[in-house]
């Protein structure tokens, strides 16, 4: 079936999590992208995977930030998607971070992406502001960071290198003349200072403000 979409001229992506041997034969399968960096706990089997995966020249959106956790008013940790976080649970949470680094030491283009749960998990309605669709894209670029990507890196596989992965870089993706003019202005320089992505000053879509407004000169 995917042979069929190839010559249809569609990407073939495949959504995976823990099973190195199976990842792998997915990848010698023909598939375009893995969305999830697995959570792979023995270091042969990841640089195995890696090196099958940059072989391939494949794309891996990592999706980080599903595996770590953030605190509730009361303290507690749970899951982005809603589930109790524990002990457990950070642990395959460093496993998925070091499997990104050796994916990213092999030269496995990565690419920014996040996920989302619409509804309830555990008895908890997922509707904090820190989890809604978007609310996680810088923290998974810092994540991304932390998996041993240069800032230059992250940068790329939140614009060009993801934009090549959707087929739209004659689009997007670049500032290129005759582009569309989909930018955000920064105070600041994120290749000097990566806290810069969180200070912005205007959203600009089709070249024409949307928030904020452009800096008087």
């Amino acid at each position: 079936m995917h042979l069929r979409r190839h010559r249809n001229g569609l990407r073939i992506i495949a959504h995976i999590q823990t099973d190195a041997a199976a990842t792998e034969r997915f990848a010698k399968m023909g598939f375009d992208e893995f969305v999830h960096a697995p959570n792979i706990r023995t270091p042969s089997e990841r640089s195995s995977l890696a090196g099958v995966v940059a072989g391939r020249k494949m794309t891996v959106t990592a999706t980080l930030s599903i595996w770590d956790a953030y605190k509730e008013t009361s303290g507690r940790e749970r899951f982005y998607f809603g589930g109790p976080y524990g002990p457990v649970s950070r642990q395959a949470f460093e496993a998925v971070v070091e499997t990104t680094k050796v994916f990213a030491d092999a030269g496995v283009k990565l690419l920014v992406g996040t996920d989302w749960y619409a509804g309830v998990a555990d008895d908890v309605r997922v509707d904090d502001a820190r989890v809604l669709p978007g609310a996680l894209t810088l923290h998974e670029m810092e994540l991304l960071r932390r998996a041993g990507l240069s800032t230059s890196a992250v940068l790329a596989a939140a614009t060009r290198s993801a934009a090549e992965a959707l087929g739209i870089i004659d689009k997007v993706g670049t500032v290129t003349e005759g582009k569309l003019a989909d930018s955000v202005i920064l105070d600041g320089d994120p290749l000097q200072d990566f806290t810069a992505l969180r200070r912005t000053v205007a959203v600009l879509k089709g070249g024409r403000v949307v928030s904020g407004a452009l800096p008087t000169p």
